[in-house]
């Protein structure tokens, strides 16, 4: 286990000054997945590589029904970029998600990039027992990652967010029957506000920029009640001023299959990435 496969894939291009040659990255795994929570997110994480060439994958999910926000860290990252889309394929059956990854450094990993708000059961295709390889791929650079079935590994990311949501006080024996979630109406106003609020913040008050997700709890009548930000990147000084704005704001409640409303968190990420100097976190180092 942890060995780590480099495919070069020379291209006619690669002659030319600063393009560097294709190449495939293939990295098995060597340590078993890990579970976290802090009571605000879930995280399932698993090592890939060894000794100079670790690599730490790590999904988070902020709330049931939430998309994931994805980190990979390790050596291989150097040969991304932010300035195009990247491809990242988690599910056989249905097209790679194609998103601008923020780039930064995980503590213990090294360089590392966030994907953010990726929706696992795209076109109708959730992560099964059936998927055994993570792709990410960018301007014909490729790494792979060995993960295994990743349907168990989903269903505990959802478990674990189902125990986040009883402990914020909701009724997750109610989920099940949900049909739609809360359904933010005067959306504009409120997320540019937000988002114009984080970008002076990160401007003035944080030596990195970042990616913050905001929580709200919204009840039967549709009102907002407990906010919480939670950072996606480490550095950054508390925002009051997102949960001022998210508590004005309307909202349709959650409903159930009856067409009852029902308690549910509604949430909302923003990002900032005009510095690059973006702090993305903590891997384990076991």
């Amino acid at each position: 286990m942890g060995r780590t496969i480099r495919i070069l894939v020379p291209l006619l291009l690669a002659a030319l000054p600063g393009v560097a040659a294709a190449q495939t990255v293939l990295l098995l795994p060597s340590a078993a997945w890990q579970r976290e929570s802090d009571g605000n997110r879930c995280r399932i994480s698993r090592v890939f590589g060894e000794g100079d060439a670790r690599h730490i994958l790590m999904l988070d999910r902020m709330a049931p029904g939430d998309r994931v926000h994805v980190t990979l860290a390790g050596p291989a990252i150097t040969d991304f970029t932010d300035e195009t889309r990247a491809e990242l394929d988690l599910a056989d059956a249905a097209p790679p998600v194609r998103v601008i990854p923020l780039l930064g450094e995980v503590d213990g990993f090294g360089a590392g990039l966030k994907l953010s708000g990726i929706d696992l059961a795209r076109g109708g295709a959730e992560a099964s027992d059936a998927e055994e390889v993570v792709t990410l791929a960018q301007r014909g650079q490729r790494l792979r990652l060995q993960t295994g079935a990743l349907g168990e590994v989903v269903a505990a990311l959802d478990d674990c967010a189902r125990g986040l949501a009883a402990s914020w006080g909701l009724d997750v024996a109610r989920f099940g029957d949900v049909t739609s979630g809360p359904r933010l109406l005067n959306g504009a106003a409120v997320r540019r506000g937000i988002g114009n609020s984080f970008a002076e913040h990160w401007r003035w008050y944080s030596h990195t920029d970042g990616i913050a997700h905001v929580r709200v709890i919204v009840n039967e009548a549709g009102q907002p009640e407990d906010c919480t930000v939670v950072y996606g990147t480490t550095g950054a000084a508390p925002n009051d001023r997102a949960c001022r704005i998210m508590r004005k704001a309307r909202f349709a409640p959650a409903l159930d299959d009856e067409g009852k409303p029902v308690r549910a968190a509604y949430t909302a990420s923003f990002k900032d990435r005009r510095r690059n100097a973006l702090t993305l976190g903590t891997g384990p180092t076991d």
